[in-house]
Protein backbone atom coordinates (compact mmCIF):
# COMPACT_ATOMS: atom_id res chain seq x y z
CA UNK A 1 0.00 0.00 0.00
CA UNK A 2 1.18 3.32 -1.36
CA UNK A 3 0.08 6.64 0.68
CA UNK A 4 -2.49 4.49 1.77
CA UNK A 5 -4.14 3.23 -1.60
CA UNK A 6 -3.60 -0.07 -2.59
CA UNK A 7 -0.50 -0.80 -4.29
CA UNK A 8 0.53 -3.29 -6.92
CA UNK A 9 0.67 -6.37 -4.81
CA UNK A 10 -2.79 -7.30 -5.22
CA UNK A 11 -3.84 -10.17 -7.04
CA UNK A 12 -6.48 -9.81 -9.59
CA UNK A 13 -8.59 -11.99 -7.56
CA UNK A 14 -8.33 -9.67 -4.83
CA UNK A 15 -8.66 -6.73 -6.88
CA UNK A 16 -12.47 -7.98 -7.93
CA UNK A 17 -12.99 -8.81 -4.24
CA UNK A 18 -12.09 -5.18 -3.71
CA UNK A 19 -14.49 -3.99 -6.53
CA UNK A 20 -17.48 -6.19 -5.50
CA UNK A 21 -17.18 -5.22 -1.85
CA UNK A 22 -17.12 -1.37 -2.56
CA UNK A 23 -19.94 -1.57 -5.24
CA UNK A 24 -21.59 -3.50 -2.64
CA UNK A 25 -21.38 -0.37 0.26
CA UNK A 26 -22.16 1.73 -2.41
CA UNK A 27 -25.47 0.11 -3.36
CA UNK A 28 -27.46 1.58 -0.87
CA UNK A 29 -26.42 5.21 -0.85
CA UNK A 30 -29.36 5.73 -3.50
CA UNK A 31 -31.69 4.74 -0.56
CA UNK A 32 -30.38 6.27 2.56
CA UNK A 33 -32.96 7.31 5.12
CA UNK A 34 -32.80 11.14 5.92
CA UNK A 35 -34.97 13.44 8.28
CA UNK A 36 -38.11 14.72 8.37
CA UNK A 37 -37.14 18.27 8.99
CA UNK A 38 -41.20 19.53 8.41
CA UNK A 39 -41.81 17.07 11.70
CA UNK A 40 -38.44 16.93 13.32
CA UNK A 41 -36.56 20.58 12.70
CA UNK A 42 -37.81 23.49 15.08
CA UNK A 43 -39.12 26.20 13.13
CA UNK A 44 -37.41 29.55 12.46
CA UNK A 45 -38.68 32.00 14.42
CA UNK A 46 -38.87 36.37 14.40
CA UNK A 47 -34.95 36.41 14.98
CA UNK A 48 -34.25 33.88 12.29
CA UNK A 49 -36.74 35.42 9.72
CA UNK A 50 -35.36 39.16 10.73
CA UNK A 51 -32.46 38.32 8.37
CA UNK A 52 -32.25 38.86 4.77
CA UNK A 53 -31.84 35.70 3.95
CA UNK A 54 -30.05 34.67 0.21
CA UNK A 55 -31.91 34.24 -2.71
CA UNK A 56 -29.59 30.99 -4.15
CA UNK A 57 -28.84 30.79 -8.41
CA UNK A 58 -27.57 27.58 -9.23
CA UNK A 59 -27.14 25.88 -12.11
CA UNK A 60 -30.21 23.65 -13.70
CA UNK A 61 -27.97 21.01 -14.34
CA UNK A 62 -27.67 20.83 -10.55
CA UNK A 63 -31.60 19.58 -10.06
CA UNK A 64 -30.97 15.93 -8.85
CA UNK A 65 -29.18 18.13 -5.97
CA UNK A 66 -32.22 20.05 -4.86
CA UNK A 67 -31.88 22.74 -1.84
CA UNK A 68 -33.99 21.36 1.04
CA UNK A 69 -33.38 23.63 3.99
CA UNK A 70 -31.46 26.74 5.40
CA UNK A 71 -30.54 26.52 9.11
CA UNK A 72 -30.14 29.68 10.82
CA UNK A 73 -28.15 29.91 14.41
CA UNK A 74 -28.51 33.56 16.03
CA UNK A 75 -26.90 32.79 18.97
CA UNK A 76 -24.04 35.16 18.74
CA UNK A 77 -25.42 38.34 18.53
CA UNK A 78 -22.86 39.47 16.52
CA UNK A 79 -22.98 36.63 14.02
CA UNK A 80 -25.63 34.84 12.17
CA UNK A 81 -24.07 31.36 10.78
CA UNK A 82 -26.57 29.95 8.11
CA UNK A 83 -26.28 26.20 7.17
CA UNK A 84 -28.00 24.77 3.77
CA UNK A 85 -28.43 21.60 3.19
CA UNK A 86 -28.82 19.73 -0.20
CA UNK A 87 -30.19 16.59 -0.61
CA UNK A 88 -26.79 15.50 -1.99
CA UNK A 89 -23.72 16.67 -4.53
CA UNK A 90 -23.16 15.06 -7.98
CA UNK A 91 -19.13 14.71 -8.98
CA UNK A 92 -19.51 15.08 -12.83
CA UNK A 93 -17.64 11.46 -13.32
CA UNK A 94 -19.81 8.89 -12.16
CA UNK A 95 -16.80 6.57 -10.50
CA UNK A 96 -15.95 9.88 -8.81
CA UNK A 97 -19.29 10.69 -7.17
CA UNK A 98 -19.68 7.05 -5.65
CA UNK A 99 -16.29 7.85 -3.86
CA UNK A 100 -17.99 11.03 -2.46
CA UNK A 101 -21.21 9.77 -1.25
CA UNK A 102 -19.35 7.00 -0.03
CA UNK A 103 -16.63 9.24 2.09
CA UNK A 104 -19.85 11.30 3.44
CA UNK A 105 -21.57 8.36 4.05
CA UNK A 106 -18.88 5.90 5.36
CA UNK A 107 -15.93 7.61 5.72
CA UNK A 108 -13.94 4.76 3.50
CA UNK A 109 -11.89 7.77 1.80
CA UNK A 110 -10.00 10.80 2.51
CA UNK A 111 -10.03 13.09 0.27
CA UNK A 112 -6.49 15.36 -0.42
CA UNK A 113 -6.08 18.41 -2.75
CA UNK A 114 -2.63 16.29 -3.73
CA UNK A 115 -2.85 13.64 -6.53
CA UNK A 116 -4.00 10.99 -6.66
CA UNK A 117 -6.71 12.71 -4.46
CA UNK A 118 -8.44 9.53 -2.74
CA UNK A 119 -6.77 7.68 -0.21
CA UNK A 120 -8.61 4.51 1.35
CA UNK A 121 -9.13 5.73 5.04
CA UNK A 122 -11.09 2.83 7.50
CA UNK A 123 -10.58 4.89 10.22
CA UNK A 124 -12.76 7.75 9.21
CA UNK A 125 -16.31 7.34 10.57
CA UNK A 126 -17.94 9.34 8.06
CA UNK A 127 -20.85 11.63 8.03
CA UNK A 128 -23.78 9.08 8.15
CA UNK A 129 -25.09 11.16 5.16
CA UNK A 130 -25.10 11.79 1.74
CA UNK A 131 -26.98 15.41 1.91
CA UNK A 132 -24.49 18.03 1.19
CA UNK A 133 -24.40 21.06 4.19
CA UNK A 134 -22.54 24.03 3.47
CA UNK A 135 -21.89 26.76 5.69
CA UNK A 136 -22.38 31.15 5.46
CA UNK A 137 -21.66 33.40 7.88
CA UNK A 138 -23.60 36.79 8.20
CA UNK A 139 -22.07 39.78 10.06
CA UNK A 140 -24.66 41.41 12.05
CA UNK A 141 -22.53 43.43 14.67
CA UNK A 142 -23.94 46.68 15.05
CA UNK A 143 -27.78 45.61 13.04
CA UNK A 144 -31.06 47.07 14.46
CA UNK A 145 -33.27 45.75 16.86
CA UNK A 146 -36.29 45.93 14.45
CA UNK A 147 -36.38 45.66 11.13
CA UNK A 148 -34.95 43.39 8.49
CA UNK A 149 -30.97 42.76 9.23
CA UNK A 150 -28.86 43.15 6.17
CA UNK A 151 -25.62 41.86 7.01
CA UNK A 152 -22.31 44.26 6.51
CA UNK A 153 -20.88 41.30 5.36
CA UNK A 154 -21.02 37.54 4.00
CA UNK A 155 -18.16 35.52 4.60
CA UNK A 156 -18.16 31.87 3.03
CA UNK A 157 -15.90 30.45 5.63
CA UNK A 158 -14.22 26.91 3.19
CA UNK A 159 -17.39 27.32 1.16
CA UNK A 160 -15.88 30.11 -1.46
CA UNK A 161 -15.91 28.90 -5.02
CA UNK A 162 -13.15 31.31 -6.08
CA UNK A 163 -12.71 31.03 -10.05
CA UNK A 164 -13.83 27.36 -10.06
CA UNK A 165 -17.31 26.49 -12.38
CA UNK A 166 -19.46 24.00 -12.50
CA UNK A 167 -18.05 20.91 -13.47
CA UNK A 168 -14.62 21.14 -12.32
CA UNK A 169 -13.09 17.35 -11.67
CA UNK A 170 -11.89 18.11 -8.02
CA UNK A 171 -13.66 20.90 -6.97
CA UNK A 172 -11.45 23.02 -3.84
CA UNK A 173 -12.88 24.80 -0.48
CA UNK A 174 -11.86 28.55 -0.59
CA UNK A 175 -12.59 31.07 2.22
CA UNK A 176 -13.46 34.54 1.60
CA UNK A 177 -15.51 37.51 2.74
CA UNK A 178 -17.90 39.86 0.70
CA UNK A 179 -19.06 43.12 1.97
CA UNK A 180 -23.41 44.01 1.31
CA UNK A 181 -22.59 45.69 -1.60
CA UNK A 182 -20.78 43.18 -3.14
CA UNK A 183 -23.99 41.05 -3.81
CA UNK A 184 -26.80 41.60 -6.77
CA UNK A 185 -30.18 42.13 -4.24
CA UNK A 186 -33.14 40.66 -5.02
CA UNK A 187 -36.34 42.68 -2.62
CA UNK A 188 -33.43 43.45 -0.44
CA UNK A 189 -32.14 40.00 -0.21
CA UNK A 190 -28.64 38.91 -1.29
CA UNK A 191 -28.19 37.08 -4.49
CA UNK A 192 -25.23 33.79 -3.53
CA UNK A 193 -24.31 32.03 -6.44
CA UNK A 194 -23.61 28.15 -6.38
CA UNK A 195 -20.99 28.11 -8.88
CA UNK A 196 -19.47 24.32 -8.52
CA UNK A 197 -21.33 20.50 -8.05
CA UNK A 198 -20.12 20.52 -4.62
CA UNK A 199 -21.71 23.56 -4.03
CA UNK A 200 -19.48 26.13 -2.95
CA UNK A 201 -20.71 29.90 -3.19
CA UNK A 202 -19.84 33.38 -4.84
CA UNK A 203 -21.23 36.81 -4.98
CA UNK A 204 -20.65 36.45 -8.95
CA UNK A 205 -21.79 33.94 -11.16
CA UNK A 206 -18.30 31.49 -13.38
CA UNK A 207 -21.44 29.74 -15.48
CA UNK A 208 -22.86 32.45 -17.34
CA UNK A 209 -23.72 30.01 -20.12
CA UNK A 210 -25.55 28.08 -18.11
CA UNK A 211 -29.21 27.80 -17.20
CA UNK A 212 -29.76 28.66 -13.94
CA UNK A 213 -32.93 27.87 -11.36
CA UNK A 214 -33.22 30.23 -8.44
CA UNK A 215 -34.17 29.52 -4.88
CA UNK A 216 -35.75 32.15 -2.75
CA UNK A 217 -38.57 30.26 -0.96
CA UNK A 218 -36.85 27.64 0.71
CA UNK A 219 -37.83 26.29 4.35
CA UNK A 220 -36.37 27.65 6.97
CA UNK A 221 -35.23 26.53 10.78
CA UNK A 222 -33.72 27.22 13.67
CA UNK A 223 -30.64 25.02 14.26
CA UNK A 224 -26.86 24.40 14.62
CA UNK A 225 -24.66 22.84 12.07
CA UNK A 226 -24.34 19.83 15.38
CA UNK A 227 -28.51 19.70 15.28
CA UNK A 228 -28.24 19.25 11.85
CA UNK A 229 -25.82 16.31 12.04
CA UNK A 230 -27.56 14.88 14.98
CA UNK A 231 -30.49 14.43 12.75
CA UNK A 232 -29.33 12.80 10.29
CA UNK A 233 -26.77 10.46 13.16
CA UNK A 234 -30.80 9.32 14.50
CA UNK A 235 -31.84 7.82 11.19
CA UNK A 236 -28.59 6.03 11.10
CA UNK A 237 -29.49 2.47 11.47
CA UNK A 238 -28.34 -0.99 10.18
CA UNK A 239 -24.99 0.49 9.10
CA UNK A 240 -27.02 2.62 6.79
CA UNK A 241 -28.74 -0.07 5.39
CA UNK A 242 -32.67 1.25 4.82
CA UNK A 243 -34.44 -2.22 6.26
Amino acid sequence: MVNGFPGPCLSHSMRIQLVLVSLALLAPLNTCPAPDFARQATPAGAEELQLALPVFRVPSIDSDCPLLAIFVDVSDPNRAELEIVFADEDNPVPFLDYVYDADRWWGLFTLDPIPPFIFFDLSDPGGHRVADVETIQFDTSGAPSSGTIQPSSITFPGTFSDTQQFDVTIAFHHTATFNWADFEHVDGRPVIYINTWNHMFSATNNNPGMAMDEFRDVPVYRGTREEIEAMYEAVWTDFGFDL
